[in-house]
């Protein structure tokens, strides 16, 4: 299945991108490192060899996603500071969390604005 030149040339990278691809279209549950694989094309071990582990490829992902988060022309107040580059933060991770599939995110039954405001914040977007 996994030509030898497209294995050489593949890059950790590459699969990273397909996997934020992945998760954009298909959601979370969705995402594996077999899913991304087939993705690429590739066999399951080749994308294994540069991401280890679906854990990993999990932290990988956020790190590109957060890696986009610009840090310039940031306020000099260190509150006002903090709350823009959590802003920055916010908007680089809006759009995985308001993806269609996103609608299957835990809720509660009796939701309170609190508890709204946990489910959109950047924590509520963790491995599973």
């Amino acid at each position: 299945m996994t030509n030898k030149r497209t294995a050489d040339r593949l890059e950790p990278g590459t699969v990273i991108r397909a996997a934020l691809e992945r998760l954009d279209e298909k959601g979370l549950e969705a995402l594996s490192p077999r899913a991304v694989a087939a993705r690429l094309g590739v066999r399951m071990n080749t994308v294994l060899w540069h991401v280890k582990t679906k854990a990993r490829m999990l932290e990988l992902m956020a790190d590109a996603v957060l890696g986009e988060v610009p840090l310039d022309d940031l306020p000099s107040a260190p509150a006002e500071r903090a709350r823009e580059l959590a802003r920055r933060v916010r908007r680089a991770l809006l759009p995985t969390a308001t993806a269609p599939h996103s609608s299957s995110a835990p809720t509660s039954p009796n939701p309170t604005p609190r508890a709204s405001r946990r489910r959109s914040s950047p924590r509520s977007w963790r491995p599973g």
